[in-house]
């Protein structure tokens, strides 16, 4: 650049330095102007070393910068700065720059908040508002008696629904000791109604910490164009890794890892802070591609209309906190009883809990959900369920791995406890492969209609389990199932009213020498399933009071010919009733 001095005093007094043009440019400007463009934080009188508070220092540069038509931004060069003050900035756009974030450090030792950001809405401008960047910096917290605070915490209006409102990125926050304890900071990030905004390249340490979340997000009750987008988190320790609140339309987490909270991801939209109209849901979080470890859940939502969690591995057991009632995945909604609504997909992941947890322990927990599916997962050593299915609808669990290893309970578990409102509704069990297992498939209470197809059972003791699953009326059908305990019962030959009793899993076959037509089956209970094969053409089925058969004609059974029955009590009796026939 080329230099202009009108005049001067000296090296070491007052400098008139005129104007400068920088090459290349054709207007020239004073230095003094060009110095005011980004803030200095040293220019204040900020210590670098840390020995004397910088509070003083750091304030009077956010009031110039919040002084300024549209704001600007703030550069903290190298240093380990000591503020013990609580510094505010309001309704303007605010850039926090340091040199990176190993290089630029803030350290409080007392006091609650570190930094409080109060955005506004532009009156002016439709979607538009005071917006904050803070990016290169760690940020370090003393210890204290309570938690309370953040470091940075930043404030919108509610219900602005402004274009882009935060980007924090490569920032480290970690407590002043690596001892554990309550620090200053109940929560690192907190944002208040923040609209469009990302989280990027965090590391959080706060191992032992019982009380700080690293990155909080509060809304109220109509945040419905809110999103945030976070990516590459590395957090460690603490009560959450992520907590929300409230009404908020999208949140994105993917890459990096969350270990040893006692919840890592908790999405808590209670009813009570969601909208009126339309009722009962947030609509989406994505989840994928992250490694997931906490004590108690590893993800935790409540009323959220879809979720898609994917490329997840999920390892329950690290952290502080009971373990009891915990697991992987739990999944709720608490606003729709009937679980009508929902489009959730649990794909590709791997879900696994170490041998010493509790007998409580759950892979993947579904409340009041419908619409899910769960394909392509592995589970692992999850001691009490692997997926625990709870007054669902419309659930496909498909092509998933089973290996508990030493489950006590069952690999899948289904209860109803509430009647479904219509007669449409499935859970289809199909394809999975199931090793090594106590109980492979329960089925409990008034359980909707399910179809357990094709699935693979290999050394688990009792394959399926049907207890009392007929309370609310609906069917369940098994086909096609593979297990190496199952053998087919040989029926009494030639008799017209043969025992089912002792057929392992229903399974029975007929071989009658001469042509037979069978009138009822005897020995069964209310609820059995049977799946009976014929090896030859010796064999009717009688339609009548006591078998009900599809189209109400009898079935005359050819070599390979299968049909599945189902016994079921009425007020006028009992009957079996057909779910199906293979021909």
């Amino acid at each position: 650049m080329s230099l202009i001095l009108n005049g001067t005093t000296g090296i070491e007094g007052a400098v008139n330095l005129g104007e400068v043009t920088a090459t290349g440019s054709t207007t020239a400007r004073t230095l003094t102007n060009r110095f005011a463009d980004v803030i200095n934080v040293r220019d204040f009188g900020a210590d670098p070393t840390g020995v004397v508070d910088s509070s003083t220092a750091f304030q009077n540069a956010l009031n110039l910068i919040q002084a300024k038509p549209n704001g600007g931004t703030l550069f903290i060069p190298s240093g380990n700065y000591l503020v013990n003050t609580t510094l505010t900035y309001s309704n303007n756009s605010l850039s926090i720059v340091g040199e990176g974030e190993k290089i630029t450090i803030i350290t409080k030792t007392t006091g609650t908040n570190l930094f409080i950001f109060n955005g506004i809405k532009n009156p002016s401008i439709s979607y538009e508002c005071s917006t904050l960047h803070v990016t290169g910096i760690t940020f370090i917290a003393g210890k204290s008696s309570s938690g309370s605070g953040a470091a940075i915490k930043a404030i919108w209006p509610e219900n602005m629904n402004a274009s882009f409102c935060c980007s924090l990125e490569n920032l480290h926050f970690r407590p002043l000791d690596g001892n554990g304890g309550v620090y200053w900071w109940d929560s690192c990030i907190n944002l208040k109604n923040a609209s469009q905004s990302r989280i990027v390249n965090i590391v959080s340490n706060f191992v032992n910490s019982t009380e700080t979340t690293h990155i909080r997000l509060d809304y109220g009750n109509n945040a419905s164009n809110f999103a945030v987008l976070m990516n590459r988190l590395y957090l460690q320790g603490g009560l959450y890794g992520v907590h929300q609140t409230g009404c908020l339309e999208m949140l994105m987490i993917s890459k990096g890892e969350i270990v040893g909270s006692k919840i890592g991801v908790f999405a808590d939209s209670s009813a009570s802070l969601l909208p009126t109209s339309p009722v009962g849901y947030n609509p989406l979080i994505d989840i994928k591609d992250i490694h997931i470890n906490s004590k108690e859940w590893n993800i935790k939502t409540i009323n959220w209309e879809s979720i898609n969690i994917s490329g997840v591995e999920f390892y329950h057991g690290v952290g502080f906190g009971t373990d009891i009632n915990g697991g992987n995945v739990y999944i709720e909604n608490t606003t729709d009883p009937s679980a009508s609504k929902g489009r959730h997909r649990i794909i590709n992941n791997k879900f696994e809990s170490p041998l010493s947890l509790p007998i409580n322990d759950i892979g993947l927990h579904l409340k009041s959900i419908g619409k899910a599916i769960v394909s392509g997962n592995l589970f692992l050593r999850n001691a009490f369920r692997n997926i625990f299915l709870e007054n669902c609808n419309q659930i496909t669990v498909s092509g998933n791995a089973f290996y508990p290893g030493f489950a006590i309970d069952n690999s899948i578990r289904i209860e109803n406890t509430v009647a479904p409102l219509t007669d449409s509704v499935k859970t289809r069990i199909v394809g999975n492969t199931f090793e090594n297992a106590a109980h492979a498939i329960w089925i409990e209470g008034g359980a909707s209609d399910c179809d357990i197809i094709g699935n693979t059972f290999d050394d688990t003791y009792i394959p399926i389990i049907l207890d009392n699953p007929r309370i609310f009326g609906q069917q369940i059908a098994i086909q096609g199932n593979k297990s190496a305990a199952w053998e087919r019962k040989l029926l009494e030959v030639n008799s017209v009213t043969p025992s089912v009793s002792g057929a392992q899993e229903g399974l029975c076959y007929f071989a009658n020498s001469s042509a037979t037509t069978i009138t009822n089956f005897v020995d069964g209970f209310a609820g059995q399933t049977i799946d009976i094969e014929s090896n030859n053409g010796n064999t009717t089925i009688q339609h009548n009071a006591d078998i009900r058969l599809q189209g109400g004609v009898n079935f005359s059974m050819t070599t390979g010919n299968r049909l599945y029955l189902r016994k079921e009590d009425s007020s006028s009796g009992s009957s079996w009733y057909e779910t199906g026939r293979l021909t």
